[in-house]
C-alpha cells in the first residue's frame, strides 16, 4: 500500500531540497525523482517519490510510513511558507507495463520514455516512467478518471513486480532495509539515481559523501537464488566453512534479496555446486548470488 502526501507552498523545494538526497529543483511537472531521507549519520529513515502536481509537490511513499514521514517533515518545517497536508484517498496507483503506454495514450508516441519522465492526460491521470529503472514501467496515479475499461494484462501482476525488482537489485523499502542502520550506498541508491553529487548539503551528505569518495561500502545488495522458498527473517548467508557471506533481505518464491559482502562477489557458486547456504527450519538451503 502506498500513500500520498501534498507539500504546498511558494519554498516547497526549496524546504524538501534542504533534507532529502536528491536534488528537488529538478522535479517538474515532466520530471519525477526518487530519493530518500537519511538521519545525520547517513543511514536510511524513509524511500519516496517526488512528483510535481500543478502548484504542489506530491511524496508517493508507503503506506505503513505515512505518519512517521509527516511527522519529521514537520520538525523541520518551522517557519517555511509550506503545508503538509495526507491526500492519499484522493488518488488511486497503479503499475502500468512500458509497452502498452502508447497503446493507452498513442499521442505520446513522439516520446522517449526515459526514467523519470512523466506525462498527464486528462482522461487518465498522471503517468511516471519508473525514476528507479525503465523495465519497472510506469507508476499510474489517477484521481477519478477512468481506468476499469483498462486490459488487464495492461499492467504488472504482483509477481511480475516482485520479480522484476528482486532481479535488477530494487529494495522494497523496509522489507529491505533498516531504519537508521542501512546505509544507501550499499542498497543501490546511486543506481536507482536517488542521490544528486552536485546539490547542496542535506541530512546525512556529510557522511553518504564520505563512503562515494573515500570509504567505498564493503557491502552490496544483490539478487539471489534459493534452492527453496523462504520467509524472509533477515537470514544469514554463510559458507560451508562458516563464514558469513551476508544476510538475506526479501524474498520472493526462489528468488530474493541480500545484503552481501564484496569479497565474496568474485567466487559465485553454481546452482549445482554452491558453497552458499542459509540454515531454515533446520535444513541447509543452498544459495545463489545473481550478479556481482
Amino acid at each position: 500500500m502506498r500513500a500520498l502526501i501534498k507539500i504546498e507552498g511558494l519554498n516547497r523545494k526549496e524546504f524538501l531540497n534542504r533534507l532529502v538526497t536528491n536534488d528537488v529543483l529538478r522535479v517538474s511537472t515532466s520530471h519525477t525523482l526518487y530519493s530518500a531521507l537519511l538521519n545525520p549519520q547517513g543511514k536510511y529513515l524513509h524511500d519516496f517519490f517526488i512528483i510535481e502536481i500543478l502548484e504542489y509537490l506530491l511524496i508517493d511513499i508507503a503506506a505503513n510510513e505515512k505518519e512517521e514521514f509527516m511527522k519529521r517533515l514537520r520538525l523541520y518545517q518551522l517557519k517555511s511558507n509550506i503545508e503538509i497536508t495526507d491526500v492519499s484517498q484522493n488518488w488511486k496507483i497503479q503499475y502500468l507495463k512500458l509497452k502498452h503506454f502508447l497503446d493507452l495514450l498513442p499521442q505520446f508516441a513522439e516520446n522517449a520514455l526515459e526514467k523519470g519522465d512523466t506525462f498527464y492526460d486528462a482522461s487518465y491521470g498522471w503517468f511516471i516512467v519508473d525514476p528507479r529503472h525503465r523495465e519497472l514501467g510506469l507508476r499510474w496515479l489517477s484521481n477519478g478518471q477512468l481506468t476499469q475499461n483498462v486490459p488487464v494484462d495492461y499492467f504488472f501482476t504482483y509477481e511480475e513486480q516482485e520479480k522484476n525488482r528482486i532481479l535488477l537489485s530494487i529494495p522494497k523499502g523496509r522489507l529491505d532495509l533498516i531504519p537508521d542502520k542501512s546505509f544507501p550506498l550499499e542498497n543501490n541508491f546511486d543506481g536507482m539515481g536517488a542521490i544528486s553529487w552536485k546539490k547542496g548539503c542535506y541530512i546525512g551528505q556529510e557522511v553518504t559523501a564520505r563512503m562515494k569518495y573515500r570509504l567505498p561500502p564493503k557491502k552490496k545488495l544483490v539478487p539471489i537464488w534459493l534452492e527453496h522458498p523462504i520467509i524472509s527473517e533477515r537470514h544469514k548467508i554463510m559458507t560451508n566453512n562458516q563464514q558469513e557471506v551476508g544476510e538475506i533481505c526479501s524474498t520472493h518464491l526462489n528468488l530474493g534479496l541480500a545484503l552481501c559482502r564484496l569479497e565474496y562477489m568474485a567466487h559465485t557458486p553454481q546452482p549445482d555446486s554452491p558453497s552458499f547456504f542459509v540454515s531454515f527450519q533446520n535444513k541447509q538451503i543452498k544459495i545463489k548470488i545473481l550478479q556481482s
